[in-house]
Parts: C-alpha cells; sequence; structure tokens
C-alpha cells in the first residue's frame, strides 16, 4: 500500500494476486474455491492449454482493495517519456499466457 492508502498500481498482477492470497489466508484463514462448477465441461481458451493472467484492478476489487486511480498529467508525461505506457494499459487487461510445451532433447548426428 503507498502512503495515500491506494494499493501499488504498477505491480505485476500474477505476483499480486499471489502475495494478496497468502495474505487474506493468513489473516482469515479462508481460501478462495476455484475451478469450474459442476456439470461444465471446461474448454481450453487456447490449443494446448494456457493461463489467464487477471487484470491488476480485478485482483484488487476481488481482496477488497481501492481500485487504481487515473494517472495525473505528470506521471502520464512520465511514463510517456520512458516508453512504459504499454506496460502501463496491459495491466488494465486479462492476459492469456500459452501453457510451456516440453521442447525434446536436441538429437546427436555424426556420432
Amino acid at each position: 500500500m503507498l502512503t495515500t492508502n491506494e494499493p501499488y498500481r504498477y505491480s505485476p498482477p500474477r505476483s499480486t494476486e499471489t502475495k494478496l492470497a497468502k495474505l487474506r489466508i493468513m489473516a482469515t484463514g479462508k481460501k478462495r474455491r476455484g475451478g469450474v462448477p459442476k456439470g461444465v465441461k471446461s474448454v481450453a481458451i487456447l490449443p494446448g492449454g494456457g493461463r489467464t493472467i487477471k487484470s491488476l484492478d480485478t485482483i484488487y476489487a476481488q481482496e477488497g482493495l481501492p481500485s487504481r486511480t487515473s494517472s495525473s498529467p505528470g506521471e502520464t508525461k512520465h511514463l510517456a517519456q520512458t516508453n512504459t505506457a504499454a506496460f502501463v494499459q496491459s495491466l488494465a487487461q486479462n492476459q492469456v499466457i500459452p501453457r510451456r510445451t516440453a521442447t525434446p532433447p536436441p538429437s546427436k548426428q555424426g556420432s
């Protein structure tokens, strides 16, 4: 949390979700139930599977924290100067990461 009692606005969503879940479990002892409800078949988002990383605003809302506020004009100017505006935009959207596939070991040729 920042000194203005708002959550950090540029934190990586995946690690932030893990950190806030651990804090919730330590404070309340309650875990979230996830997954697909009974009777509904799960469908892969990508061929071969993948993982959805929620937007930072969604994570904050699920944990009961205030959402991020819009950036000030000076902050927006700094983001444009440092070429980090695209990263900040990516924090506001869900991201689908494809599952890693095992790469076959290199074949030995000429032995």
